[in-house]
């Protein structure tokens, strides 16, 4: 059965309406991911998000873990492209919703036994870029109350359009700027 937006509730509608214009205000990629999983972990009353790019090769990914608690550790921690249910999104460019990660053997442990989080409950969509260009994936971890449900994985999938045209406008920009300093 396929979702449509009339599945999302009012405030994530309105939520998603605005969000351009939060994502567009910047085009530092730190500030335009510390926005997107600020957001996204409160819009989904979630313990953690995180946000994955792809390096341009596409076999590695960074961690972009901006939580306040442990996983803060993590940002820029690089993992291979192919590793865990990211991967495994980004390889199949399909979302992912699993309410029982110890039993789903995509799960990559790794990175909850560096961190000391314990991942019980994800979701994770693949952040598409123009022309299909993957640049990476969202992950969210751990409904606070609950199983993650499929208005859950719309709301995700829906954020993740409008993360990559930001993320990508701001990897442009910062190649940009390093393409004029080096011309100076």
């Amino acid at each position: 059965m396929m979702s449509s937006v009339d599945e999302l509730s009012t405030e994530q509608l309105n939520f998603l309406v605005r969000l351009p214009m939060l994502l567009n205000s910047s085009l530092d990629i730190s500030r335009v991911i510390e926005t997107t999983v600020h957001h996204l972990k409160s819009q989904l009353h979630a313990e953690a998000a995180t946000i994955f790019l792809l390096n341009e090769q596409q076999t590695e990914l960074t961690f972009w873990a901006l939580d306040k608690g442990t996983a803060a550790g993590l940002k820029g921690k690089k993992m291979p492209a192919d590793k865990g249910m990211v991967g495994w999104v980004i390889k199949n460019q399909q979302s992912v919703i699993c309410n029982d990660v110890a039993n789903d053997p995509r799960f990559f442990k790794t990175i909850d036994n560096e961190s000391q989080f314990v991942t019980r409950s994800m979701i994770c969509a693949p952040i598409i870029g123009p022309g299909s260009l993957v640049v990476g994936a969202i992950q969210v971890l751990n409904k606070a109350e609950g199983e993650f449900k499929q208005n859950d994985l719309l709301f995700v999938e829906q954020l993740s359009h409008q993360a990559a045209l930001a993320i990508r406008n701001a990897q442009l920009y910062n190649k940009a700027q390093l393409q004029a300093q080096k011309l100076e």
